[in-house]
């Protein structure tokens, strides 16, 4: 082949399979990089799913949808240009396993749910859904490829051998190996082994040999999502067992309903990692390292123990130190580690003599304002009485009696009145203070108390209304208006189709396409538990015609 496909220069081959070769090429005059996909029209059967895909794909506007730009046939080679999508394919993601956050997947997986809704909206069956047909591109989107076996719902023409199963084994569903009429329930349970393998990393059905892979997806219900994946939540469970159901009438009957539940379960997600990631261990404490919380140690006061003081005896301090040494040396011997050895208090020794050189203290007033005895080593000796002194003592009659020593008294110091006096005076203003207040609030007039307004309380209703906002062939949501003409928060995910969870009431919804002039209006009537659909046609499109204008078959 040439290294030109009409105006296309190609770059390099991409893959290679049944249908034909895929390129990498470059648009001259857009500059712009693109996928050609190339199929032999000589295979009659071949050529003729070629071309329907071209026109089920040319009809697609969707962000989770690979977009169509040409069509066209060239020397018996038709091709197709797709937009070029970088990143790869969710099929290698599964393969090496790749550690991806459990949100993070249940997000493609809603990528995923929007994208075939939009193509059954158009009435086009997929018939192939699996990994590699799903395209994860950097920023995180993801495109659903490969329309080339799909199936227009209307469409009158078999493309399939009658007894032959098109698509993947593993992929396939109960009602395509049993070669019934399909139905787009047919891609919901392909979708269901999609999640299922994404999740765990693991297929539902993994019989080695055909018939046994068969029986499995006829008869097998594959193992519960926590036995791979040990957090899976509950709900997420429920969403792929009900996609997986044998009986298309007990799955899901529409994208729609699969997108709503896994809308739920990501928000369970969301708010419930936060707690996860906040369950561990409390922080340690302001100033205390971690791995510091060791037993706590605290100061032990033991019986029996005095601190000498100044102001103590001399026999009565020795007292006291050889209780405390003998207390501590208790402590130091004890038992186990954490235990205090009781020591109990010895008994009171007997007060000791005092000397006193002139004056005798019977008792003092208060020890704690007292100043402490000088030791004897510092007092002033006694001054030896005069002769004249001595006689007249010896010579008075109560001179053989022995002199009681008279009681020293000692004044209140200024301090304590200072003190004193100004704690009555802070009493007393601090009430002054306060019959002062009391007396000018009673005497203030007080407002007359004006009714409180409050926003009527609107009870929550043991069941929501479902909005489904449809746009043709595809829209954004612009404003969501209540029946009080008050605007509702929207999400920030905007595309249609939409699905909202909204009180009961009347709804207009704004759409716009990026190629339509204006914007369209919906309205709606939301009851209680039930799904209502808001749909507004923003662009008419015309179905594929460049087969039938170039006259390809004759």
């Amino acid at each position: 082949m040439s290294q030109r496909i009409a105006k296309y220069e190609v770059l390099e081959k991409i893959a290679e399979g049944g249908f034909g070769t895929v390129y990498k090429a470059r648009d001259p005059f857009i500059k712009r990089l693109v996928a050609i996909k190339t199929c032999s029209v000589a295979d009659e059967d071949m050529a003729r799913r070629f071309y329907r895909e071209a026109e089920i794909a040319g009809r697609f506007d969707h962000p989770n949808v690979t977009i169509v730009h040409d069509f066209g046939v060239e020397d018996q080679t038709a091709y197709l240009v797709q937009e070029y999508l970088s990143g790869e394919d969710l099929l290698q993601k599964i393969r090496r396993r790749d550690t991806l956050p459990l949100r993070q997947k249940v997000d493609y997986l809603i990528q995923i749910a929007n994208g075939l809704a939009y193509a059954h909206s158009q009435q086009v069956i997929h018939r192939d859904i699996k990994p590699a047909n799903l395209r994860v591109l950097e920023t995180g989107q993801v495109k659903i490829l490969d329309f080339g076996i799909a199936k227009l719902v209307s469409a009158g023409t078999q493309l399939t051998q009658k007894g032959m199963a098109v698509g993947t084994l593993g992929y396939l569903s109960p009602e395509q190996l049993r070669d019934q009429e399909l139905d787009t329930r047919t891609d919901i349970f392909s979708y269901g082994v999609v999640a299922y393998e994404l999740i765990t990393y693991a297929r539902p059905f993994q019989g080695k040999q055909l018939s046994a892979l068969m029986d499995e997806i006829l008869h097998r219900t594959p193992a519960p999502l926590v036995q791979h994946v040990s957090d899976s939540p509950p709900s997420l469970e429920r969403v792929v067992a009900r996609c997986l159901e044998k009986d298309r009438e007990l799955r899901y009957q529409s994208f729609v309903e699969v997108a709503a539940d896994l809308e739920e379960v990501r928000r369970e997600l969301t708010a419930s990692r936060p707690l996860a990631a906040e369950a561990g261990a409390a922080p340690p404490a302001r100033g205390e390292k971690q791995g510091d919380r060791g037993p706590i140690t605290r100061p032990i006061a033991l019986a029996g123990l005095a601190a000498t003081t100044p102001s103590m005896p001399a026999a009565a301090a020795a007292a006291a130190g050889s209780r405390g040494a003998a207390a501590a040396a208790a402590v130091a011997a004890g038992s186990p580690s954490g235990s205090v050895a009781t020591v109990p208090p010895p008994p009171p020794a007997p007060p000791a003599p005092v000397a006193h050189d002139a004056v005798s203290v019977d008792a003092p007033t208060s020890a704690s304002f007292l100043p402490p005895p000088l030791p004897p080593a510092v007092r002033a000796p006694p001054k030896p009485p005069s002769p004249e002194a001595s006689a007249a003592v010896a010579a008075s009659p109560v001179a053989a009696q022995p002199r009681a020593a008279p009681a020293v008294s000692r004044p209140i110091p200024w301090t304590w009145i200072a003190g004193g006096a100004a704690v009555v005076a802070i009493v007393l203003l601090a009430a002054a203070w306060l019959l002062f207040s009391f007396a000018r609030r009673a005497s203030e007039p007080r407002p007359a108390a004006s009714p409180q307004v409050t926003e009527p309380v609107v009870p929550v209703a043991p069941t929501r209304a479902t909005v489904v906002v449809l746009g043709t062939p595809w829209g954004e949501l612009e404003s969501l208006l209540d029946a009080a003409g008050r605007d509702v928060p929207l999400p920030e995910r905007r595309e249609t189709p939409l699905v909202l969870e909204l009180p009961p009431g009347h709804y207009v919804a704004t759409l716009r396409h990026p190629n339509a002039a204006e914007a369209a209006t919906c309205e709606v009537d939301a009851v209680n538990g039930q799904a209502v659909t808001c749909r507004a046609e923003l662009l008419r499109i015309e179905p594929f015609q460049y087969f039938k204008e170039a006259g390809w078959w004759r």
